[in-house]
């Protein structure tokens, strides 16, 4: 196995202890004549290793998580889907893997509280233009959040606009500086 990036660590996380596993350094193949393409590299890996010039990188022995530590590990949202989990991870889970995932599920939980915030102080803000919220969201296609989108661009006074159709062409030009600029 070529060791690019980080993209073999899965991969020998399941084939470690089933198999004698070789990570090779990407550097060192790319240093040995010949061609080398994603179509063959398989099989010029497969020919420097047999003729013996690949030398196995250092990997560390890690430990491996077990049932009970998954539990522990994940949250209740995921609660339902621990049996999935342990089956795509077969048990080959290590220390920092568990740090990582404790992680990214704080980030989460974090994430998820400040959009419920944000979702509230916007519920807060439109409370004086509830009204015309509820009149916007009889539009096809338009719910409460596309709504407050378009209460926050254009407020509530559309005297600027000498017509719905100078509105709706300002409106298509936002979107098209919008979509520019992203």
């Amino acid at each position: 196995m070529e060791s690019t990036g980080g993209y073999w660590k899965p991969v020998w996380n399941i084939l470690e202890g089933q198999f004698d596993v070789i990570l090779a350094n990407a550097k060192q193949i790319k240093n040995v004549p010949g061609r080398k393409t994603d179509v063959n590299d398989s099989v010029w890996i497969a020919k420097l290793l047999r003729t013996g010039l690949i030398e196995r990188s250092f990997i560390v022995a890690g430990e491996t998580l077990n049932y009970q530590q998954v539990h522990k590990l994940v949250k209740t949202s995921l609660k339902k889907k621990i049996p999935a989990l342990l089956e795509v991870m077969n048990g080959q889970i290590r220390y920092h893997h568990r740090k990582m995932i404790k992680y990214h599920i704080k980030n989460l939980v974090h994430t998820e509280q400040l959009i419920r915030e944000v979702e509230n102080d916007i519920s807060d803000m439109i409370q004086p233009y509830k009204e015309l919220e509820e009149l916007l969201v009889t539009i096809p296609a338009i719910g409460h959040g596309v709504a407050a989108v378009i209460i926050a661009e254009l407020g509530n006074d559309m005297s600027f606009f000498p017509s719905d159709k100078h509105l709706a062409s300002w409106l298509v030009l936002a979107l098209v500086i919008m979509k520019a600029l992203t």
